[in-house]
This record gives structure tokens, C-alpha cells and sequence, in this order.
């Protein structure tokens, strides 16, 4: 039970960096784009961002 909460957050904190991304993408162009941007957009710190992927090309 507690695996799949976990699993589930996971998810849902992949998804907000991805969402929030693609935000910043369309308004400010990718070379602009920072993670501590996509982390504090996603409400997220920059070390929850760096378990997920491991910079900014890497969620494309």
C-alpha cells in the first residue's frame, strides 16, 4: 500500500515538472528555461527535480 502511494506521488510530481516545463517552453524558449524556473514553478526544490531527470534536456 505504501509502495503504491509512493508510486503515485512520484507520478503526480513528474507530471507537475513536465506541465510546468512545457509552460515555460512556450513563454520563455528553452534556452531560457532554468531548473531551479522549472522546479519553482512545479512547487517543487531543485534536488526533488534531480531524482527525476537530470537536467533540462533530459525532460524532453
Amino acid at each position: 500500500m505504501a509502495d503504491h502511494h509512493h508510486k503515485k506521488m512520484n507520478e503526480n510530481t513528474k507530471q507537475r515538472i513536465e506541465t510546468e516545463f512545457i509552460k515555460l517552453l512556450e513563454s520563455e524558449g528553452f534556452e531560457r528555461i532554468s531548473v531551479k524556473q522549472i522546479a519553482v514553478c512545479a512547487n517543487i526544490n531543485r534536488g526533488t527535480f534531480y531524482l527525476h531527470y537530470i537536467d533540462k534536456y533530459d525532460v524532453i
